[in-house]
């Protein structure tokens, strides 16, 4: 981890994730890691990006495309439609 993670303390703990474009209701972990559909891991991205306010004076790094497009595609977006879904809806 330190070859990777140069900048985090040696005993940080990491989170192995499987990100699918399935569903996590039937297995929660797969080849030891914990599922995430890929659903779940965009609201969690956009959450965070949202929150970082609006890009204008504000916007992520070119070196970022795919987060930076986030967060111009976020500025048109209610926060509150980004809500975890219940099991019902999947």
């Amino acid at each position: 981890m330190k070859d990777v993670f140069p900048w985090l303390p040696h005993n940080t703990r990491l989170e192995q994730w499987a990100v699918l474009w399935g569903s996590d209701r039937n297995h929660k972990t797969i080849g030891g890691g914990v599922v995430v559909p890929m659903r779940t891991l965009y609201r969690m991205i956009a959450k965070d990006v949202h929150a970082r306010g609006k890009p204008a004076g504000n916007a992520i790094s070119q070196q970022f495309p795919l987060l930076r497009t986030m967060q111009f595609t976020l500025e048109w977006v209610d926060v509150g439609q980004l809500r975890a879904e219940t099991p019902e809806q999947e």
